[in-house]
């Protein structure tokens, strides 16, 4: 019996289907509370006078499987977040707002995190923080927009 090569369009689909293999989540983030570990600021291009926020060191972990879960930091509103495989993204978000009624601005704080799992217990990534100007006022700060990264590590308790 001899053998005769498959026709190429039957390659290709199966390739195709090989490398679309589901794409959800192979680690199962520990449910409840975490602790967060920041590594310092890096890469910072915001003048002095622009604070940098300090996340809480604890976060609320939410998960009940699927592709997303939920983190509970502090006061601030729940942040949902996506995960494929074991790398998690928090869509960027408003997070701080701080006015300025005497230059006629307002400075807006926008935070993305990024990152992965290492076990359903662990994770590391970074916050990245985004600092934009809204207002007519906005011509006297040059050095806005400006932004900085925050790594991290965290573990669940």
């Amino acid at each position: 019996m001899r053998l005769r090569p498959l026709p190429l369009v039957f390659a290709l689909a199966s390739a195709l289907s090989f490398a679309c293999a589901d794409d959800g989540p192979t680690v199962s983030p520990h449910d409840g509370t975490w602790n967060y570990i920041s590594m310092g600021v890096q890469d910072n291009t915001c003048p002095d006078f622009i604070g940098v926020i300090q996340p809480s060191t604890t976060i609320l972990l939410d998960y009940d499987g699927g592709d997303s879960f939920q983190i509970e930091q502090g006061d601030q509103m729940d942040i949902v977040c996506n995960i494929t495989r074991s790398d998690f993204v928090c869509p960027g978000r408003l997070i701080a707002t701080s006015p300025n009624a005497d230059l006629n601005l307002e400075l807006e704080f926008y935070v993305r995190i990024e990152g992965s799992f290492s076990s359903d217990r662990e994770a590391s990534g970074e916050q990245q923080v985004s600092v934009e100007c809204v207002g007519a006022g906005c011509g006297a700060l040059s050095d806005i927009p400006c932004d900085y990264r925050l790594p991290f590590t965290a573990d669940a308790q």
